[in-house]
């Protein structure tokens, strides 16, 4: 798997355009999400000897859900589905206090999620938590931050679908336990998944539980102890979005409001429009100076005969023409060439909507970026150029597969990089006089393992 994502990575930095950049971050992330699987197996057998520990760490709540969207997105799209500008209520992240709060107002159309329980009803998310059946409430003192520096949270997940049999609800928490025989097969997975959710939660001050109804779904619900992380900052806004606007161009208004929240978040003020032939009036009408035209792949397809019109009578008005963006998921990406008026397209941007990857794709088509974060990006690769530009390197190892990605690693700072495949091989090059700056040498090799190298140099 370092191999696998070492490949990755070195992909990662060749000439890709926004869709294949896209495909490649998919397929790191679901290949972390494999190391993670088999993570899990040896997590278990720490947590039955009681070594496992626990880091903390900052992170990026947003950007962590946005890479389990893209996980479920391909799943998504099988079953035509699409995520909603609600789509966060199957999956809640709420303050313990928030929750407890007498103000708390109830959305009455939230309440209607696929399953029936209302995981989108603060209140009710919490009333429905497990660890309220024991006696506790939402604002019991156990359950609430003792200091300033510290969050209580609660999540709650929602699982549509055949739920759980009650005969079976006792042994969800108990490894290497499945509903039924038929699961592993039908589903995959090894029965330990919650088992090791529910230690992780207890390391991390909090409780796990859930409710369930069979042939309907199953809400899980936990409360994890944080320590708030003042120096990070998960706001996606920047200066380079300020005072753009954009125009939303979707014939389904709910998949159109996805792609609203998402450039709000940068900053960028968007306005909806489900007609594509009323984009003309609205970029002409003078109200509003648009930036950016944003537009649905299927809609675009539908009403392909209509853009060279409009772009044709923008430039006769003179008026400056907004970029074009296409929005395209996964499944049609290969498709978009046939699609009419490409020429017209600034850039393309791959669905499902994160909010890196629409930042990235943005700076790309409004010619920004050159800045102080971008700047900030290059910092560490500038300071390796400088450290290996022009170094002879000699890199041994006896997998050749790790030879080529460690090669590539460092012909990317300018290195000059030889390989040996064999500790005796390398003793060989490195008898003096040898041209070489550094070495970089597997430990485990046949007959000649690392130590043995070096000690015989």
């Amino acid at each position: 798997m370092r191999c696998i994502a070492g490949m990755l990575q070195m992909l990662m930095d060749t000439d890709l355009d926004i869709t294949q950049e896209d495909y490649v971050r998919t397929a790191r992330a679901s290949g972390k999400a494999l190391v993670s699987l088999i993570n899990e197996v040896l997590d278990q057998a720490k947590i039955e000897s009681g070594k496992l520990e626990l880091e903390a760490v900052p992170f990026d709540l947003r950007a962590v859900l946005d890479d389990i969207l893209s996980l479920f997105y391909g799943k998504a799209q099988e079953k035509g589905l699409e995520f909603t500008e609600r789509g966060h209520i199957y999956l809640t992240v709420h303050l313990i206090e928030e929750m407890s709060s007498p103000d708390v107002v109830t959305e009455a159309h939230s309440t209607n999620t696929l399953s029936g329980f209302p995981v989108a009803d603060k209140r009710c998310s919490c009333e429905s938590f497990k660890i309220l059946n024991q006696g506790l409430s939402a604002s019991d003192p156990s359950l609430l931050p003792t200091s300033s520096d510290l969050i209580n949270l609660i999540i709650s997940v929602e699982d549509t679908g055949l739920g759980i049999p009650i005969e079976a609800q006792s042994r969800v928490f108990t490894p290497f336990m499945q509903v039924r025989p038929s699961v592993s097969r039908i589903h995959g997975g090894t029965g330990i998944g919650l088992s090791i959710s529910k230690c992780l939660v207890g390391l991390m001050k909090g409780e796990i539980g859930f409710v369930s109804k069979p042939q309907i779904g199953s809400t899980f619900s936990f409360t994890v102890v944080l320590t708030r992380a003042y120096a990070i900052s998960n706001d996606y806004k920047s200066s380079e979005f300020h005072g753009m606007a954009a125009l939303v161009v979707d014939h389904r208004p709910e998949r159109a409001k996805v792609t609203k929240y998402h450039l709000n978040r940068l900053g960028i003020y968007a306005i909806l429009e489900i007609d594509p032939n009323k984009v003309l009036p609205r970029l002409t009408s003078g109200t509003l100076t648009t930036n950016m035209v944003v537009i649905e792949k299927e809609t675009w397809s539908n009403n392909a005969s209509i853009w060279p019109s409009i772009i044709s009578k923008l430039k006769g008005d003179q008026l400056d023409i907004p970029k074009l963006l296409l929005l395209v998921g996964p499944a049609s990406s290969a498709k978009i060439m046939s699609v009419g008026s490409m020429e017209y397209i600034s850039t393309i941007i791959s669905k499902p909507l994160r909010g890196s990857m629409l930042q990235l794709s943005l700076r790309r088509a409004m010619g920004c970026g050159d800045g102080e974060h971008a700047q900030d990006e290059r910092l560490p690769r500038l300071s390796l150029n400088l450290l290996l530009h022009e170094k002879q390197i000699l890199v041994v190892d006896d997998n050749i597969v790790n030879l080529r990605v460690a090669a590539g690693a460092l012909k990317r700072y300018g290195a000059e990089v030889t390989c040996a495949e064999s500790g005796k091989e390398a003793i060989k090059m490195l008898k003096p006089p040898h041209k070489f700056d550094a070495c970089f040498m597997d430990i485990q090799m046949p007959e000649m393992d690392g130590y043995a190298s070096l000690l015989a140099l």
